[in-house]
């Protein structure tokens, strides 16, 4: 509710009760809103078997850690919901219907809504949120590159424009639905320190090219999540716990992540990993990485556990 003064003409104010209509409020709650790297692609075998087409591991993807842990801080809660799916991009999170949503917070007669639609439904106490590599098409590295193997940066700097007027839209419509604290999180950068790369700009010209993209993601997501109050929508920043944890090798031989492997095959490896090869390292490097050895782009369980503690610092202040 808001009460405002207005002027009746004649000079003399009067107070307008404005109401704010809210769904019943799940305040123990959290809803997990996003891509791939939210609804934790890969973390689960089920995955790679068909279970889901969002390809979520719903009790390992981060939200569900988050919650664990908020869980246990209150001494309770009650619901959660993911709702993140691969490949969303930040319009999808309002234009593209999903199923999942908190129990008993769904349309009469069942049926999908957008990820938006079902956090507002639910109206919980914390809201994740991962979305705008997919706006950048970031499994296509290529694209964001030009001619010379340099960041085109006319291009990237127009995917990130409709990434911040989508992602603001979305914040927005959180914002004045209901009650809950959004987190949003950046994004960690996978490349190794020696990547495979793409032809034209391969290892150093590579990792040097997607710091770049990765850096200025971060940034349009922080300052889109920084127009609005703190106490409402949050920025968690990933990125530097994942530094020297970056892209293993990868199952399988160099050759998989050159696309050098011929027939059925390689073709099903293309189509597993989504084309992220360019990510995987040359050889095997030292260190302890937290990105997947299946695709060298998506986080792994201890990645996953980072992106849980960046959003648990973000939602205490810390």
């Amino acid at each position: 509710m808001a009460v405002r003064a207005t002027d009746a003409g004649g000079g003399e104010a009067h107070a307008t009760i404005l109401l704010v209509a809210r769904w019943p409020d799940h305040p123990g709650a959290l809803v997990g809103l996003g891509d791939s790297v939210a609804s934790g692609h890969g973390l689960s075998w089920r995955d790679y078997l068909g279970r889901d087409r969002c390809w979520r591991a719903e009790d390992e993807a981060y939200p569900r850690l988050v919650r664990d842990r908020w869980e246990v801080e209150r001494g309770g809660g009650d619901g959660f919901a993911l709702v993140a799916c691969s490949g969303a991009t930040a319009a999808d999170l309002l234009e593209e219907p999903v199923g999942g949503g908190l129990p008993g917070t769904g349309p009469d007669g069942g049926g999908p809504l957008p990820q938006v639609e079902w956090a507002v439904r639910a109206n919980p106490g914390l809201v994740t949120v991962t979305v705008g590599a997919n706006d950048l098409r970031f499994t296509h590295p290529d694209e964001s590159l030009d001619a010379d193997g340099r960041v085109d940066a006319g291009a990237v700097t127009e995917r990130l424009g409709g990434l911040a007027d989508s992602l603001d839209r979305a914040l927005r419509r959180l914002v004045e639905a209901t009650d809950a604290v959004v987190v949003v999180t950046g994004y960690h950068d996978p490349t190794a320190e020696r990547p495979h790369g793409v032809p034209g700009c391969e290892e150093t010209c590579f990792r040097r090219a997607a710091a770049e993209v990765v850096a200025r993601l971060n940034r349009t997501l922080r300052t889109v999540a920084e127009r609005f109050p703190t106490e409402r929508v949050r920025f968690a920043d990933v990125a530097p716990a994942f530094e020297g944890h970056a892209a293993p090798n990868g199952l399988g031989p160099d050759g998989w992540r050159s696309g050098d492997l011929p027939g059925p095959l390689g073709d099903l490896f293309e189509a597993t990993t989504g084309g992220t090869s360019p990510y995987c390292a040359v050889g095997h490097p030292d260190g302890d990485p937290w990105v997947s050895s299946l695709d060298c782009v998506h986080p792994n369980g201890a990645g996953a556990r980072a992106y849980a503690d960046a959003v648990r610092a973000a939602w205490q202040g810390t």
